[in-house]
């Protein structure tokens, strides 16, 4: 009961102390909150700088399928794309024994052909004849074909000889004639011949949905994020396994400096509620001595005005963070990268229960200071 008078008492009495009171609150949690991401964007921006390996190299599960493994590229961000240079899949076709490899680099929402293996073809003499896949025939699907030879990759030429006498014999089993090969009862139109002794190169995007895939390579163009990293990984749970792990070192320096500074500015929140409430304590000096006579222990007393505090901080602190999180937060998150990312039911729950519990203790060593002092003191007014 006195403790909702003491509350009346002050929003009547000290209207100017009180919303100024209030206010305080209102700015210290959208600061603890504000500054909370903040600390969490810059050290994720300083993490970002560490790179990881050139090729990243992963294993299909069971249930990875052509089907699968497109809606897994075409789900990763566009940042994490642009990090992207190319990509290698490894398909199962029955009936050949060697797996088919899929050259290709995401364009947008299509697959166009790896660049950088047509650079190294022509350079080191990979195609013995024909020419390359085109962008527009490998996003389009066209049903065209390089050939596979037994013969060495050679710089200076291809020997004696017609250049088919060197296709293997699995894929010389596929041939329709010389101009077509049947791959899953597709034929292929043949445009190509390669110094690589593996299965028929066909684009991926005409292989049917359901065909397996058994491995991904990704190659980077100057290494990856570890933010665009963590994507890869977590998008691909249940599909692919990749072969390289980050540290948690980082993450576990950052959760720690992130405690540290909160715990910091939670106690000049609290300190500034605290210095603002010594002045109503002080005007309540004789009411208090009143209470003091008529048998109120300290102990009482300094539950009373803590239990008055923490009734004035507890809505407005919950208001300022709501407001914060539906409002304000997204309008930061277009500025600071990752700030969205710092926040979660537990973050804010863990940064309230810091401020509470450095409040409560700031307070009421402030509090028990006050009340425990003589009462001829606080109905004289001298220390």
């Amino acid at each position: 009961m006195y403790i909702l008078k003491n509350m009346l008492s002050f929003v009547k009495n000290d209207k100017m102390i009180f919303l100024i009171t209030v206010l305080t609150v209102f700015v210290s949690a959208f600061v603890m909150n504000f500054s909370y991401g903040i600390f969490y964007n810059s050290q994720q921006e300083k993490k970002d700088f560490e790179y990881i390996p050139m090729e990243i190299i992963g294993k299909g599960t069971d249930e990875l399928n052509k089907k699968k493994l497109c809606e897994y590229i075409f789900s990763l961000s566009d940042k994490t794309d642009e990090q992207i240079r190319s990509f290698i899949a490894y398909g199962k076709i029955e009936p050949f024994t060697e797996p088919f490899i899929f050259h290709f680099r995401r364009n947008g929402d299509k697959f166009i052909t790896n660049e950088t293996v047509i650079e190294n073809g022509k350079k080191h003499g990979i195609l013995l004849g024909g020419r390359f896949m085109t962008d527009e025939e490998y996003s389009s699907g066209a049903m065209v074909a390089l050939i596979e030879t037994d013969q060495p990759r050679v710089i200076m030429g291809v020997p004696d000889g017609d250049i088919k006498d060197y296709i293997n014999e699995e894929t010389k089993r596929a041939l329709k004639d010389e101009e077509t090969v049947v791959v899953d009862g597709k034929e292929y139109k043949i445009i190509g011949y390669k110094s690589i002794e593996e299965s028929p190169e066909i684009p991926l995007t005409t292989v049917d949905d359901d065909v397996k895939i058994i491995g991904l390579n990704i190659y980077p163009h100057d290494g990856l994020t570890s933010t665009a990293y963590k994507e890869i990984v977590n998008k691909a749970t249940g599909l692919i396994e990749y072969d390289f792990e980050m540290s948690d070192s980082g993450e576990i320096m950052i959760n720690n400096n992130l405690i540290l500074i909160s715990f910091f500015i939670s106690a000049i929140a609290a300190i500034n509620f605290t210095v603002l409430y010594k002045y109503i304590l002080i005007k309540r000096k004789k009411s208090l001595a009143v209470f003091r006579m008529c048998g109120c222990s300290v102990c009482k007393a300094v539950v009373m005005y803590i239990a008055e505090c923490i009734l004035i901080t507890m809505p407005v602190y919950i208001l300022s963070t709501c407001v914060y999180e539906i409002f304000v937060k997204n309008i930061f998150s277009n500025i600071f990268e990752y700030i969205s990312q710092a926040y979660n039911l537990k973050v804010y729950l863990f940064i309230f229960f810091l401020y509470i519990i450095l409040f409560i203790i700031i307070l009421m060593i402030s509090i028990v200071k006050e009340v425990n002092k003589p009462i001829n003191s606080m109905l004289t007014g001298s220390e």
